[in-house]
């Protein structure tokens, strides 16, 4: 019988026809589908993407997939749809909600009444597609320009006579960024078993369909969490096959959801009794958190990792260990199943709202609590402390950090000065600060005179501090030694916006040091799809590096959406370098660009190449920025000025007697008779005709043999540099 009623339904979908409903039987599984294709569909198509995956599964007659599509500009997606997703193809249904925008919550309603009823099951999965906006809630409609709140979902599912008839979904998830926070399980936690979501934001790729089908397909006895399993294992998976990251995605219990919030609130209200908000706040300040915007630190979502900040809090305060573990017991209770990648590496599965770089903005800490935060309906006792107990404490320090400059200050420990430049003025900075338990970081800042523009600044951004030292009179000098050098892409120092430092627990228990950067950029230039990024690379010790990840920076104009977007760099792109600069009369602040900094994507992500590089010519200074746990900051700057110089020019390979062959090259080059003194190294450098940096190495070899097989046709300019000076050679690349 089913066979002949999917035949007439193939023939009525081929004939343009609306298939009707008839009765069915009731099969394993009914996976429900919520997608509001927003941008993600007019821009990328990534909509039809995760469906055409359910497509490819290997359908049987154990499971039903229904979507529920709209609220794309794109046409046909612009009202929603109601589609019965088969092997190879999707057939329309006559299923139509009473309102055209995705983002109404009788819609939701209507959906599940609806599917639950006509496409019966023994289990039935739920899944939310779209931007997610963690306390703010979910699914933008590209349409009407409303999105979904944390309330109103909740609402909207438990109004359904599916939840009223004591029914619950075997599994809830959100294919969305952000979404797995306690505030939205607590808030769903009476509608389903277990609930799957991402703590920080998801490529555009999302989940991969077609292996949560097939699982669903397989007739085999499938619980909610090894369903939720599946889907994490796949999405890591395909991550890494498209080569995407800052991925994290977890199975939650939500039975045990509510002892998680019970041993948070019992943690909060000892630290309130005790009086030890202050520890709270150097913990939160610690922790992993998702989503901070890097321009607009007050409109970062402001959710950290549950578990890491535990942690934190632990190494803060050891009184409150009992507590904490409490909350760590019953996390790893709620959490089933968890993974991340390298760049999230401590994620533990669940988020919580907790200010922190909103609290610069005290207008915009209040607004978010009053209309996002407290309609929520999170217990009253964790709400409370947060809003009457942590916001004002931390609210009420307006005194930023002091410290002043510590010109006798000597330290020693080489950085790498190079002989073919000079560094006039003394080369160590530093500043005492009186010891501050409030002091949240250290950072130094570089950046170099205007030229042409008396008292305008360029940022070329924050690192951290070469040596921290503790004085007898209980102050602490934190000191830098200026080396005439600086992170930069592609050989043009880069304006750092912000640098985090984090450490990495691996299997044997050993900790490692590893540093995230942020680096702003225009990607398209002087076009009409320019657009603002990030592009965030982190490194360990040893200075290995990885490109993290390359987002925009941008927000919807009516509803704020936190990008579902990993971009992916194509040849033909044009990036350019953004700096920030000020007038220190004026205290005007705005953004420049430098002319030259600009590159011509050849390849991918991979040619934007990150290394320390000497700066260009021009007059330098140090300053520090002094920020504490309610995010007050200073900024102290060094009198010295620091001027970089050239005293060498470029001589030629052949003054040297250095032999570089084959010329043209195709596979590789190969340079002989390098002079190399005994424990002295050098650096190769090749860059393209559009002076681009191509390749970089440091050596102590006498030969050097460099690859080409990646190089593309054309002319490329190879420089030595050494404590002799610089040399340079042209060389033909033909393949």
């Amino acid at each position: 019988m089913k066979k002949l009623i999917f035949t007439l339904l193939t023939l009525m979908f081929l004939c343009g026809m609306t298939a009707k409903i008839t009765a069915q039987d009731t099969l394993d599984w009914t996976l429900l589908v919520y997608l509001v294709g927003s941008d993600l569909e007019s821009g990328s198509d990534a909509g039809s993407t995760d469906i055409q995956e359910m497509m490819d599964a290997d359908f049987t007659d154990y499971v039903n997939v229904i979507v529920l599509r709209g609220g794309s500009m794109k046409e046909g997606w612009q009202e929603p749809k109601t589609f019965l997703v088969v092997a190879g193809e999707q057939i329309q249904l006559d299923f139509v909600p009473s309102n055209t925008d995705m983002a109404d919550p009788n819609n939701i309603t209507e959906f599940i009444n609806w599917a639950t009823e006509n496409y019966p099951a023994h289990q039935f999965m739920m899944d939310f597609w779209n931007h997610g906006g963690d306390i703010r809630g979910y699914g933008n409609d590209e349409v009407s320009g409303k999105s979904l709140k944390v309330q109103t979902i909740k609402k909207a599912i438990g109004d359904s006579e599916f939840i009223k008839d004591g029914n619950l979904f075997e599994l809830l998830g959100f294919d969305a960024c952000l979404m797995a926070t306690l505030e939205v399980q607590t808030s769903l936690k009476d509608f389903a078993n277990y609930f799957v979501g991402s703590e920080e934001t998801e490529p555009g790729h999302g989940w991969n369909y077609t292996p949560i089908v097939n699982a669903m397909e397989s007739g085999e006895a499938l619980t909610g969490d090894k369903l939720g399993t599946i889907i994490v294992d796949s999405y890591k998976a395909q991550s890494e096959d498209q080569e995407t990251s800052n991925v994290t995605l977890g199975v939650m219990n939500l039975a045990h959801i509510s002892n998680l919030e019970s041993k948070i609130t019992t943690l909060f209200n000892k630290i309130k009794d005790e009086d030890k908000v202050r520890s709270l706040q150097k913990a939160r300040g610690k922790a992993e958190e998702y989503s901070k915007s890097i321009k607009n630190p007050e409109y970062s979502e402001d959710m950290v990792d549950i578990g890491d900040m535990m942690k934190m809090l632990k190494k803060v305060d050891p009184s409150l260990s009992a507590e904490i573990d409490s909350v760590l017991v019953a996390l790893d209770s709620t959490v089933v199943y968890n993974k991340k990648d390298s760049t999230r590496p401590l994620a533990t599965g669940i988020s919580m709202y907790l200010p922190h770089n909103v609290l610069i903005d005290e207008g915009e800490t209040y607004y978010l609590i009053d209309s996002v935060y407290i309609p929520i309906g999170v217990d009253s006792t964790l709400s409370d402390f947060i809003v009457n107990t942590y916001i004002p404490l931390a609210s009420s320090d307006i005194t930023p950090p002091s410290g002043m400059t510590d010109p006798d200050f000597t330290f020693s420990g080489k950085k790498g000065e190079s002989a073919t430049r000079n560094f006039t003025g003394d080369s160590i900075s530093a500043i005492r600060i009186a010891h501050d338990d409030d002091l949240e970081q250290v950072q130094i800042v570089l950046i170099e005179e205007f030229e042409g523009f008396p008292n305008e600044y360029i940022f070329l951004g924050a690192t951290f501090p070469d040596t921290i030292v503790s004085n007898d009179d209980g102050t602490e000098t934190y000191a830098y030694k200026w080396d005439g050098a600086w992170l930069g892409i592609n050989g043009y120092p880069a304006y750092i916006s912000d640098i985090q430092d984090y450490e990495v627990e691996d299997e044997d228990g050993n900790f490692q040091y590893h540093t995230r950067v942020h680096i702003p950029a225009i990607l398209h230039p002087d076009t009409e799809n320019e657009r603002d990024i990030i592009i965030s690379y982190s490194y360990d010790e040893d200075f290995n590096i990885t490109l993290e990840s390359i987002v925009p920076e941008v927000y919807g104009d009516s509803v704020r959406i936190v990008p579902k977007e990993r971009l992916e760099l194509v040849p033909g792109d044009v990036v350019q370098l953004l700096y920030e600069s000020f007038n220190e009369v004026t205290d005007e602040e705005f953004f420049v660009v430098d002319d030259g900094a600009v590159f011509t994507i050849e390849n991918g992500n991979d040619d934007l190449m990150l290394e320390y590089d000497e700066l260009f010519e021009g007059n330098y200074k140090l300053g520090y920025i002094l920020m504490d746990h309610s995010q007050n900051d200073t900024i102290i700057f060094d009198d010295k000025v620091f001027t970089v110089t050239s005293t060498s020019v470029e001589e030629t390979f052949a003054d040297h007697n250095i032999a570089m062959f084959p010329n043209p090259a195709n596979q590789q080059i190969t340079i002989e008779n390098i002079e190399v003194s005994a424990n002295e190294s050098y650096k190769i450098r090749i860059f393209d005709q559009a002076g681009r940096l191509v390749f970089t190495r440091v050596s102590n070899s006498d030969r050097a043999v460099i690859n080409t097989s990646d190089f593309t046709n054309g002319y490329y300019r190879v420089q030595i540099i050494s404590g002799k000076g610089i040399l340079g050679q042209g060389i033909v690349i033909q393949h």
